[in-house]
């Protein structure tokens, strides 16, 4: 079994095509989880993006 691979905040951004303080913000809501490092920074698992991106998009009358 492979390793998990993590991601930083920008990282998941660019992936996502939002901006690193809407992932910032998702954290502190738990809309996405990830872990802090020693250093007080977010590394987010690829699986966690994987799973974003699997959702549907909300439709505009939902928005």
């Amino acid at each position: 079994m492979g390793q998990q691979v993590y991601l930083r905040t920008g990282e998941v951004a660019e992936l996502l095509g939002v901006n690193p303080r809407t992932i910032r913000r998702w954290i502190a809501l738990r809309q996405i989880r990830c872990f802090t490092t020693p250093g007080g920074e977010n590394r987010v698992p690829k699986s966690e993006v994987e799973r974003i991106l699997r959702q549907p998009l909300p439709s505009p009358e939902a928005l």
